[in-house]
């Protein structure tokens, strides 16, 4: 249960005492509690709970898909472009011998 102070219980001099400005965030936030039923909360916390478990699966999966596609692309498409780079490096040279031999020298 929650900590609900009676408010008779509480006198002037208590009031005098207390000053806002000294409250920390963490205790407005704590009080807070106070205000949201049980039942309230348990259900809130489920769904929070719910949906970290659901991010935390779908990013396991990502990260796993992205390491399939990565290193897929690497061993697969990396060799592909060097082939491919090399067969274009041998058919300009063949362009280039080709060139230099059709053309007539001028004496």
């Amino acid at each position: 249960m929650s900590d609900v102070s009676d408010v008779s219980e509480i006198d002037d001099s208590t009031l005098a005492l207390y000053d806002p400005n000294q409250e920390t965030l963490a205790e407005r936030i704590a009080a807070l509690k106070d205000i949201i039923p049980p039942t309230t909360r348990l259900a809130i916390s489920d769904t929070v709970d719910s949906i970290y478990g659901w991010t935390a699966w779908t990013a396991h999966k990502a990260g796993g898909a992205a390491w399939i596609v990565t290193t897929s692309a690497l061993l697969v498409g990396l060799p592909l472009m060097l082939s491919i780079e090399g067969e274009a490096a041998l058919v300009q040279q063949e362009k280039d011998y080709l060139g230099q031999v059709s053309t007539p020298r001028s004496i």
